[in-house]
């Protein structure tokens, strides 16, 4: 069988209609309560409820009776009657928007000139508890149809002599409802179909159903659906399919499902009707009924209500044989609900990309996922990726192309039906191609005669520490000094506060730089007043004049780790009595904002920053016994923390973020691994090469990552491109004396050249300095399609006009065929710069 055709089957086996539970029996009636009829179902704060209605209590003043079924309970519970009210059959009742039970109308067979009391709250400890507004002089006391809104709104719908209706007193088309807060009967438009005898619910649209019933006249039972609209006060005959059948005295209910259940009630000829076990269900959009199941026991005169436990139970009620006290039950499968959206995202050619929803509801759910419509399948693509997960929560794509760029969504289906989730886009963007020739440039300052680094590098800035001997104290200490660098020895730039001795930028962005510094202060050094010196949190702004100190009010220690667009990332840090020092994540603006919001997320012991990705923070947590670092995100604030800790791992932690993926390591089985995730704690790519000891990744940017491979000649610096066995090794461009060296960050120029920071090892002098790799042989980047050496808007013209013309060079995804698929391809790698 085709996979189309295989396709085609699944889908159509996932929107057929779904097969419905079976009733079951539930408790019964205690036995005094042989021949239940009548009652009002109502669910009480998940208390079920049947009030009302004989066999009579209280002798002969023929109160109706009332009883409770809690959750599970097997039993029913006696509660106190309906005292003083009478033998009155046919009653409607609710929940009013005061949370108290309403019972209203009513019609006694014992008396039929008896007048039905005005409407009165129920309530189990005080019984009956007062007399409430009249209802309006035009609503009918029998055959009504009652039911109670979202807002907790009572109607009262139709009604009349029901059955014995004749042109002189005809049944009602009357509609009113009961205003708990205001005791008020709001008359609103009448039906415009009278009937009496019917059952009425409120869907989940804001509509009100009247369903069935005696006609005007009662010459026919009717099998209309009458839908009252709540926001217009109108009716419509016509919104909903009629019945299969005219029917009367039946119950309605909204299942779990969403469907309207319309059960039990008498059909055939008036005066010659038949109480029926049938059941219709109304489909959740309100368009189609179908056969449900059919009750054990034929019934009429019965109460109906749904429970927590997502049943709908009936009571007791009137069998072609007399009352009955039995009850039934029917599972209505609650439909999916998307409790977790897909959602965005970005991923890089060769790469991996995963989105993930999550549905709940009852029974068992299964999952479809779609992709621009299109039932997905798993395995490999006509195009090189490969799907995994299209029948579950997750869907993964790997090795992705560009053709995986595209509308996403999934589908959840139950026995209740099928919920679609929101669409996620997945943009897909160029992982460009690794260079195999590279240029080194020692950017070591004379001066610094203790060793240098570079830990930041963008827009041909580089930024880090260089480290001299300076006297303190009469002791001459190595202190490392904040350094900007724009490409070369002789350009850096030390950029320590005249008020200072030190301190070092960890990270630049724009025109900000951020990192810490030794914050001066008046300190007590063997009895005598001295300067000392306390680690904080600073951010410079190019220029020595420009530093700003981000000290923390009611912290000992602070420094800053990443700076984005918009903010600052790091850590704020106490000593505790004990002498350990724990942290807690801080988040500075970019400019203003002197004082850092504190992310720390309750129940952890520590936290920190170390990478920043447009409007998320990346880093890790500390747990509290066992001890434990994992990974984390937050957005923000310290409620949008989130974990990133993969499953099975023993720790984890990521060191930076950018471009939608995040970079760190996890432990497995004693081991740590270097990961790329992509946005989630279970979407990662271990990037440990095969024939690694070891690894660590330390940067990304644009699809790439940068970090240390441990072989079994040593540690050598490499760049990968989102795949194990995908790197380029920067050791060998080292020049000598240098014999090895790490990395610490990168950037992607707009001409799609790589620079790498980081630092090279002398063993003959036994420092460190500062290095910059280059790149040398950077692929021509495609975006550049005028070839003027610039991604501009300038090769958005030129593309554009190739495209217009048909050119073959317009043919950017290399199908064969120009196509709109070529402008998104475009768009995506001008998008990316390369």
């Amino acid at each position: 069988m085709s996979n189309s055709v295989r396709a085609t089957l699944a889908f159509i086996a996932l929107t057929a209609t779904p097969a419905l539970a079976q009733w079951q029996s539930a408790p019964s009636f205690p036995a005094s309560q042989t021949g239940r009829q009548h009652a009002i179902g109502l669910n009480v704060g998940s208390v079920l409820y049947a009030l009302g209605g004989p066999p009579w209590v209280n002798g002969g003043d023929e109160d109706g009776s009332v009883h409770t079924l809690n959750p599970g309970a097997s039993n029913w519970v006696a509660q106190i009657e309906f005292d003083g009210v009478g033998g009155f059959i046919r009653q409607g009742g609710g929940i009013d928007d005061t949370n108290q039970i309403l019972i209203f109308g009513g019609y006694n067979p014992g008396d039929p000139g008896d007048n039905p009391p005005d409407p009165f709250h129920y309530d189990i400890v005080e019984g009956v508890s007062g007399r409430l507004a009249p209802r309006g002089s035009g609503a009918p006391d029998d055959y009504f149809a009652w039911c109670t809104d979202s807002s907790g709104r009572v109607y009262s719908l139709g009604g009349g002599p029901g059955p014995s209706a004749n042109s002189g007193t005809p049944n009602s088309g009357y509609a009113e409802r009961y205003l708990g807060s205001l005791d008020t009967w709001e008359v609103i438009a009448p039906m415009p179909t009278p009937a009496a005898g019917a059952c009425a619910v409120a869907d989940s649209t804001g509509h009100i159903l009247v369903i069935g019933g005696y006609d005007a006249n009662a010459t026919a039972r009717l099998a209309n659906v009458a839908r009252y609209d709540i926001a217009s006060d109108s009716w419509s005959d016509n919104a909903v399919p009629d019945l299969p059948v005219g029917l009367t005295d039946a119950k309605a209910v909204l299942g779990a499902d969403g469907r309207v259940w319309v059960m039990g009630g008498q059909t055939g000829p008036v005066g010659g009707g038949t109480i029926v076990s049938s059941c219709y269900v109304l489909d959740a959009e309100g368009q189609a009924w179908s056969t449900g199941p059919s009750m054990a026991q034929a019934r009429m005169g019965f109460g109906a209500t749904l429970g927590d436990d997502d049943f709908i139970y009936v009571l007791g009620g009137i069998t072609p044989t007399g009352g009955t006290d039995a009850c039934e039950k029917i599972y209505t499968t609650p439909c999916p609900i998307f409790s977790t959206q897909p959602a965005d995202l970005t991923a890089w050619t060769g790469q991996r990309a995963s989105l993930s929803a999550a549905a709940i509801g009852g029974g068992t759910i299964t999952f479809r996922w779609f992709r621009d419509g299109i039932a997905l399948e798993d395995g490999p693509t006509d195009w090189g990726s490969e799907v995994f997960g299209a029948f579950s929560e997750t869907l993964r794509i790997d090795t992705v192309a560009e053709e995986d760029a595209a509308d996403y969504h999934v589908e959840a289906t139950n026995s209740c039906g099928t919920t679609r989730s929101d669409v996620a886009r997945i943009t897909v963007r160029l992982t460009p191609d690794l260079p195999t020739e590279w240029t080194v440039t020692v950017l070591h300052p004379a001066w610094a005669t203790e060793g240098s680094v570079v830990y930041g590098v963008e827009g041909g800035q580089q930024v880090g520490a260089g480290s001299k001997m300076i006297p303190l104290y009469d002791t001459m200490y190595q202190i490392s000094r904040p350094v900007i660098w724009s490409g070369t020895a002789s350009s850096a730039v030390d950029v320590t506060p005249g008020t200072s001795v030190g301190g070092s930028i960890n990270a630049t962005n724009g025109d900000t730089q951020a990192g810490w510094w030794w914050w001066p202060y008046s300190c007590r050094v063997g009895g005598e007043w001295t300067t000392c010196y306390s680690r904080q949190a600073a951010r410079w702004h190019g220029t020595a004049a420009s530093h700003e100190n981000l000290q923390a009010s009611g912290w000992e220690y602070s420094a800053a780790s990443d700076v984005g667009d918009a903010h600052i990332g790091g850590s704020i840090t106490n000593d505790d009595d004990s002498g350990n020092v724990w942290y807690h994540a801080a988040l500075w603006t970019t400019t203003g904002q002197t004082h850092p919001a504190d992310l720390h997320p309750s129940g952890f012991r520590s936290s920190s920053i170390t990478g920043i990705d447009g409007d998320a923070q990346y880093g890790g947590v500390l747990t509290d016994f066992p001890f434990r670092n994992e990974a984390a995100r937050w957005r923000g604030s310290r409620d949008t923390y989130s974990s990133m800790h993969p499953a099975g791992a023993s720790r984890s932690g990521i060191a930076d973020a950018e471009d939608g993926q995040q970079v760190g390591f996890a432990e497995f089985g004693g081991q740590r691994h270097p990961l790329l995730w992509n946005g989630s704690a279970d979407d990662y790519v271990d990037l440990l090469p095969i024939g690694a000891v070891g690894a660590s990744v330390s940067a990304c940017e644009g699809g790439l990552q940068l970090g240390t491979v441990q072989f079994a000649d040593g540690s050598h610096p490499v760049v990968w491109a989102g795949q194990a066995e995908r790197f380029v090794d920067l050791l060998p461009f080292l020049p000598s004396p240098y014999a090895s060296g790490g990395v610490t960050s990168m950037d992607i120029e707009p001409d799609g050249t790589i620079v790498v920071g980081g630092y090279g090892y002398n063993p003959t002098t036994g420092l460190t300095n500062a290095i910059l790799w280059t790149s040398t042989d950077t692929p021509t980047c495609d975006a550049d399609f005028n070839d003027d050496g610039s991604v501009n808007t300038l090769d958005v013209l030129a593309f554009l006009n190739a495209w217009t013309a048909g050119d073959a060079a317009a043919d950017f995804n290399h199908d064969g065929t120009v196509n709109t698929l070529d402008v998104l391809a475009f768009l995506n790698a001008w998008t990316a710069g390369c």
